[in-house]
C-alpha cells in the first residue's frame, strides 16, 4: 500500500556541485540568496506590495523580509549530505479554508513564480518571461488546486552557469556587507529607491540577476529545482 501524497507541494532545490558542506557561513549565503530571490519574486507577482521600496539597480543582503507572514516560504528540511538539498514547506495549505484558502493560493502563486525564476537561471530573457507570465495570472487561475497541480508538474530542471559567472559571483561574495538591509542604491552612487508597483518585469528580472549569479556561483555553478520533492523523476 502506497503512502498518501502530501496535500501541498514541497519545492526542492539541490546543489550537486556544492563543495562547502558543513560550513555554516556557506550554507547561510545560499539560503540568504534563495530567500532574497523568493521575496523579490513574491513582491513582483503578488498584489498588495506595490508600495514596497526597491533599489533601482542592485539587491544586497538583508535581515528582514518585506512579505507578510502568510506569504513567506518556510524551510522544511536541509540535507548537508552530498549533494546539498533544501526542501521548502508551503505552510497551512492542506487545511486552508475561507480567507486561509486565499492566502494559500497567494503562496502557491509566489512559489510557482519563484520556481520558474530559479529554472531560468542566469538567462535574463527567460527570467523576464517567467515574471511576466506569473504577474499576468488571471484571478480565476489563482485557485489552489490549479497552481498546486502546476507546481507538481514541474519536473527536474537543471541550471548551470559558465565559469566566468561563477568567478564573478564568488568575488561578489567576498565584498558583501553582512549588516546591510536591502541596500540603498543611492548609497552606492547608482540610483534611488522606487516603489515596487512602478517596476516592470524586466526591472525585476535585472534586480534578480546579481543574487541569481551569486547563488549559482557559490553553489558550484549548478542547481536543480523541482516543484515538488515527491515528483522527482526516477534515476535512469
Amino acid at each position: 500500500m502506497t503512502s498518501p501524497r502530501p496535500a501541498a507541494p514541497s519545492p526542492l532545490v539541490r546543489f550537486p556541485s556544492f563543495t562547502d558542506l558543513g560550513d555554516l557561513n556557506s550554507l547561510s549565503i545560499v539560503i540568504q540568496d534563495l530567500s532574497i530571490i523568493y521575496d523579490v519574486t513574491a513582491v513582483a507577482v503578488l498584489p498588495g506590495y506595490g508600495r514596497v521600496r526597491m533599489p533601482s539597480t542592485r539587491l544586497g543582503p538583508r535581515r528582514w523580509s518585506p512579505l507578510r507572514a502568510e506569504d513567506r516560504l518556510k524551510v522544511k528540511r536541509v540535507s548537508l549530505a552530498s549533494p546539498l538539498e533544501i526542501v521548502f514547506f508551503l505552510a497551512g495549505l492542506s487545511t486552508a479554508v475561507g480567507s486561509g484558502a486565499i492566502a494559500g493560493s497567494r503562496v502557491l502563486r509566489a512559489v510557482k513564480a519563484w520556481v520558474d525564476v530559479l529554472a531560468a537561471g542566469v538567462d535574463l530573457d527567460q527570467r523576464e518571461q517567467a515574471l511576466e507570465e506569473n504577474r499576468a495570472l488571471a484571478p480565476e487561475r489563482l485557485r489552489e488546486a490549479q497552481l498546486s497541480n502546476a507546481l507538481r508538474e514541474q519536473q527536474l530542471r537543471r541550471v548551470t552557469a559558465e565559469a566566468d559567472i561563477i568567478e564573478r559571483a564568488r568575488n561578489e561574495i567576498l565584498g558583501l556587507h553582512g549588516d546591510s538591509e536591502y541596500e540603498s542604491a543611492s548609497s552606492r552612487g547608482v540610483g534611488v529607491h522606487r516603489d515596487a508597483g512602478s517596476l516592470t518585469s524586466i526591472d525585476f528580472a535585472e534586480l534578480l540577476d546579481e543574487p541569481m549569479q551569486r547563488l549559482l556561483g557559490y553553489g558550484g555553478g549548478e542547481l536543480e529545482v523541482v516543484g515538488d520533492e515527491y515528483d522527482e523523476p526516477e534515476p535512469s
